[in-house]
């Protein structure tokens, strides 16, 4: 080996297990692959873990990213191998799974077993990677956590002119099983306010992902349920909207959310109504969008935001701004590249 050789930087190798879609491209995809484009890591990313992907940890990897995968002894027999081997196993959660217990609404949706694993993960991993400060606190009793927020992971599109002839509104909402209990607490109040704008100019509510029952349209008022859909199109649904909404029911799991559907809606020229403290953090109230603090307070802001074409291109112009300043992922990958440069060689 040449002197050059020895006395060439160690690229960090990292393994990411993702085994959450919804998640994995915030949290993976893009700051890695980011990191790996730019040269600062390896990359080895996957959806599915067999003899294969254990045999690449352990002889390949310095860091391996499980992530929120309930760990049962199996996996956490891999964890303690990987360990003994040198490599920097992370468990990387951006919910916090373990108020599901305590949230009645949501605590269906694992059970007491699986909260069990997800701890087990927190546990017996070298480190948390989390995207809030809300889970860095929560999750600090099982050991060391790297808060890395969530950004918008694209270059954003320009903005949109506003459609010369506006025959009907479109108001968008997108939000699978798990935001029924978001919606509904809504859903009451911004119908009879949508129903006063429709008397004016007809209303067209998509609502992506929906699971639950929606109110009965008519000539005025309708409502469509769209089959969940690729990032992509999610995009590009948000950004027909006149208006995009984001309600959340504020109680103990959703207090460790990221307000990213705001950047979403920033990025693609939608105006944005939310609802809970996530996005009371970053939304600037009536200049970057609205975020109420009841379902009332909601109604009558969709109200405002549909009756004003003024307001609404206002809003877009800027969130856009905003994002541009503010939540650009290409613009803040330096606290992803600090949290990855372990190697063997340093061990």
């Amino acid at each position: 080996m040449s002197k050059h050789q020895r006395d060439a930087p160690t690229v960090p190798k990292v393994l990411a297990w993702a085994t959450n879609p919804a998640c994995a491209l915030y949290r993976l995809q893009a700051p890695l692959g980011l990191l790996a484009r730019n040269g600062s890591i390896e990359l080895n990313l996957v959806t599915t873990f067999d003899q294969a992907t254990f045999e690449r940890v352990i002889e390949w990897a310095d860091t391996f990213i499980i992530q929120r995968a309930r760990v049962d002894d199996t996996l956490a027999d891999v964890i303690a191998k990987a360990k003994q081997q040198g490599v920097r196993v992370i468990y990387e959660i951006d919910d916090d799974l373990l108020a599901l217990a305590d949230t009645p609404t949501l605590c269906h949706r694992m059970s007491s077993e699986d909260l069990h694993q997800i701890e087990r993960g927190l546990r017996e991993t070298d480190a948390i990677h989390v995207s809030t400060d809300h889970l860095a606190r929560r999750y600090a009793q099982f050991g060391e956590t790297v808060l890395l927020p969530n950004y918008f992971p694209l270059d954003i599109p320009p903005l949109r002119p506003p459609s010369a002839t506006m025959p009907m509104l479109k108001v968008f909402y997108g939000g699978g099983s798990w935001h029924e209990p978001d919606w509904k607490r809504i859903e009451e109040p911004l119908h009879l306010a949508l129903r006063e704008v429709a008397n004016t100019t007809p209303i067209e509510v998509r609502l992506m992902g929906a699971t639950w029952s929606v109110p009965a349209s008519d000539e005025r008022l309708s409502y469509h349920v769209l089959p969940p859909a690729p990032w992509p199109h999610y995009l590009e649904e948000m950004g027909q909207a006149d208006l995009a909404l984001m309600p959340i029911d504020d109680n103990p799991h959703t207090a460790g959310k990221s307000p990213i559907k705001f950047y979403e809606a920033a990025a693609m020229g939608a105006p944005a109504l939310a609802l809970g403290r996530v996005y009371s953090q970053v939304i600037e109230q009536g200049r970057t969008g609205f975020c109420a603090e009841t379902p009332e307070e909601f109604a009558r802001s969709a109200t405002e935001i549909l009756s004003s074409p003024e307001l609404r291109a206002q809003l877009r112009a800027a969130a856009h701004r905003w994002l541009v300043d503010h939540a650009l992922l290409a613009d803040n990958l330096s606290t992803w590249r600090e949290a990855l440069t372990y190697t063997r060689a340093t061990w």
